[in-house]
């Protein structure tokens, strides 16, 4: 579940939730139930894990939703994508990325 202190600091908009968790469930979905594998595609990484890999990260990063303990297929996903060797050498040649330098957006609509 969204973490409530979130949409109660308006951090998270309780429609944008709803939202995510669904986006999130049909993630879940297609690795437990696509091809066989650890990775969208199948055995090997694709495009849809390099593309989902930042947005995922920061979901983990931000706490919007606890994927250990909710959508454990995509938090094994996201550490078998951070634990390949390609990733690690992009992020030394690349100096890495730091998350918390991102902008924190709070939606300041009110339902």
């Amino acid at each position: 579940m969204v973490e409530m202190k979130y949409i109660k600091a308006n951090k998270i908009n309780p429609l944008d939730a709803l939202v995510l968790r669904r986006v999130l469930r049909n993630l879940e979905r297609e690795l437990e139930q696509g091809p066989p594998g650890d990775f969208f595609m199948g055995r090997n990484p694709g495009r849809a894990d390099i593309l989902l890999e930042f947005p995922m990260t920061m979901i983990k990063h931000r706490s919007y939703v606890d994927l250990e303990t909710e959508f454990s297929a995509l938090d094994k996903w996201l550490k078998l994508v951070h634990d390949r060797p390609a990733f690690k050498a992009s992020l030394d040649k690349g100096n890495g990325y730091d998350l918390n330098a991102f902008t924190k957006l709070g939606r300041e609509k009110k339902l």
